[in-house]
């Protein structure tokens, strides 16, 4: 079954190498060899889509009615759009969250719900692997305040799981994707040696509860851990 992926950044260009039989398309201006010119916006565009079995959305949906359009032209494809696991809100400090968390109103989101009932929406953690290092972040000063909480999730275990997804077509809606171990931002830090300010938290600071993703994978599968 042959996979198309739209966008060629980080998490696009792992899936690429990963899944076997699979295209890479990208906005003309960005698109290098080994890539098909695409742009996502324009419908003229969208018979590249009849060559595929399954689409993997990568890059962000614009607006509502391009998502409405979209669901509904790809409604007989097997299709998975890798989304934020910012789409939810909040109310309290550190707040587990999961599929049935409620959603921020946003243009993301309203784009995204069209594919709810009929496609996979993946909610991913933070990704790390490859030149995505927690430990270069900290090193460059990016992570503000050690408190926060971080949800991990590693690329491979992301390709793995899109990979399982396409091999059994299960259609699930919205899988909030994460290793499942919340950790802090100085716990990290403490493991290189570097101490961040501790500083009190917003509701920015969430827990991931990720049972249903391992309900759906194999009961044996182990996820990569950022100290192992």
């Amino acid at each position: 079954m042959k996979t198309l992926i739209i966008g060629n950044g980080f998490c696009g260009a792992y899936l690429n190498k990963a899944l076997p039989s699979s295209d890479i398309a990208e906005l003309p201006e960005k698109a290098v060899e080994g890539t098909i010119p695409f742009d996502l916006r324009d419908e003229s565009q969208w018979s590249l889509f009849y060559d595929y079995k399954n689409i993997i959305i990568t890059c962000k949906i614009d607006t509502e009615s391009l998502g409405k359009k979209l669901a509904l032209f790809l409604n007989k494809k097997f299709v998975i759009v890798l989304s934020t696991a910012k789409a939810f809100t909040v109310s309290k400090i550190n707040e587990f969250i999961n599929e049935a968390s409620k959603l921020e109103k946003n243009l993301r989101n309203l784009a995204e719900a069209h594919f709810e009932k009929n496609a996979n929406i993946l909610h991913l953690g933070l990704i790390w692997g490859g030149n995505r290092q927690p430990q270069k972040w900290l090193e460059q000063g990016r992570i503000k305040n050690g408190n926060k909480m971080v949800n991990l999730i590693h690329v491979d275990d992301i390709c793995y799981i899109i990979n399982h997804l396409i091999k059994s077509q299960m259609k699930a809606g919205r899988i909030l994707v994460s290793d499942n171990t919340p950790i802090t931002w100085q716990n990290i830090a403490s493991k290189h040696g570097i101490k961040l300010p501790s500083k009190p938290l917003g509701i920015e600071s969430k827990q991931f509860h990720t049972q249903k993703l391992k309900k759906i994978l194999p009961k044996d599968y182990k996820f990569k851990f950022l100290f192992e």
